[in-house]
């Protein structure tokens, strides 16, 4: 724990798998932005990307509703079919949790349409040498501008996000094109996730004061149960990481089998907030993913740990399935009398099984 200031900045990725703010780790971060250790920024293209996310994912899920409704009335027509998603006002909801949270929303960015041609046709970061970017030059931009006015000398400031094919070099450190747009004495971290700002902001662990034995025991059993409850879920739906693993053009991909080690499990005391103990669980198993292919050709250059089940729909679809190492890592909420009070699916990380020995 820094007693600094510390400035972070949070990309659209930060919030694409969950804007709720309800996380344990958003508990830890109130804290430290009221302490007014943290300063907490985001831009105002977020608020449009996700929103945009959002109402796609309402019209993909009505669709759904609709579709399976008919086909289910027609069979039981006293069934209580689930309402369609409104997200009409997610956008104004998404301002509010932010602005009660203490995030500040960065208007766009003071450019010109000529400084970000030149920077797209250069194919200077975040741009790609075929044109994407856009939007990721203006969040990056709105930074920019965000940490001079916070006259961010002397002063922590990260740039979180899990755009690393944009936004790193291959070391994984902030690419140098980007360090080139900060003000001279400012140094920038690149983290992919809100732990790393956990980790910066949270109280000693001698000072949470917690029954340990009972806590760990608990949290990893609720920790445990939540995960197992994901078999037959969409993974698209999960907050998935596979910088392992190769993901072929797949939709509608679904978790068959999940296989977790108990004895794997390791858990960090995160934080407590109001007598609520904060603790970060990782588990490791495995899983096996089916999903549909929708291009058949695909299917005869599969990637490692994926092979073809069957065609579907004549030449245009195929189903694959892929088995791979995996470890999920959740938020668990453990009250003063050691109960677990909430479980958060935080990150499921896809890697290649390892080859049996010979």
């Amino acid at each position: 724990m820094t007693g600094d200031r510390v400035l972070a900045f949070l990309d659209s990725t930060e919030f694409s798998m969950d804007s709720s703010l309800r996380s344990a780790k958003w508990d830890s971060l109130r804290r430290a932005i009221v302490d007014g250790q943290l300063v907490l920024a985001a831009s105002e293209v977020t608020i449009g990307e996700v929103s945009r996310q959002v109402g796609e994912r309402a019209t993909k899920y009505n669709g759904m509703i609709r579709e399976q409704s008919k086909q289910l009335v027609a069979h039981l027509p006293d069934v209580n079919v689930p309402g369609e998603a409104d997200a009409s006002t997610f956008e104004q909801s998404l301002r509010s949790r932010l602005a009660s949270t203490g995030v500040v929303i960065m208007p766009l960015p003071v450019t010109s349409h000529a400084a970000l041609l030149s920077r797209d046709l250069s194919g200077r970061r975040p741009f790609k040498r075929n044109g994407t970017g856009y939007r990721d030059a203006l969040i990056w931009l709105s930074f920019v501008e965000w940490i001079e006015r916070e006259h961010a000398h002397q002063t922590e400031v990260y740039f979180v996000t899990a755009n690393r094919s944009d936004f790193a070099d291959p070391s994984g450190a902030l690419h140098p094109d980007l360090q080139a747009d900060l003000p001279v004495g400012i140094d920038v971290t690149l983290a992919e996730k809100l732990q790393t700002l956990i980790e910066v902001v949270r109280p000693p662990v001698d000072w949470l004061a917690v029954d340990e034995p009972v806590a760990v025991e608990r949290a990893a059993a609720a920790a445990i149960a939540e995960f197992a409850s994901y078999r037959g879920f969409p993974f698209n739906d999960l907050p998935v990481d596979e910088p392992y693993v190769d993901m072929p053009p797949v939709d509608r991909g679904f978790i068959t089998t999940l296989d977790l080690d108990p004895g794997s499990a390791e858990l960090v005391l995160v934080d407590r907030v109001d007598g609520i103990q904060i603790w970060d669980v990782s588990v490791s198993g495995s899983l096996t993913l089916e999903a549909r292919l929708w291009d058949v050709s695909e299917a005869r250059t599969l990637p490692e740990g994926w092979r073809l089940l069957t065609s579907a729909g004549g030449a245009e679809a195929a189903f694959v399935e892929g088995s791979f190492a995996c470890t999920w890592v959740a938020d668990v909420r453990i009250d003063a009398d050691g109960r677990a009070i909430d479980v958060a699916v935080t990150q499921v990380v896809l890697r290649l099984p390892r080859p049996r020995e010979v």
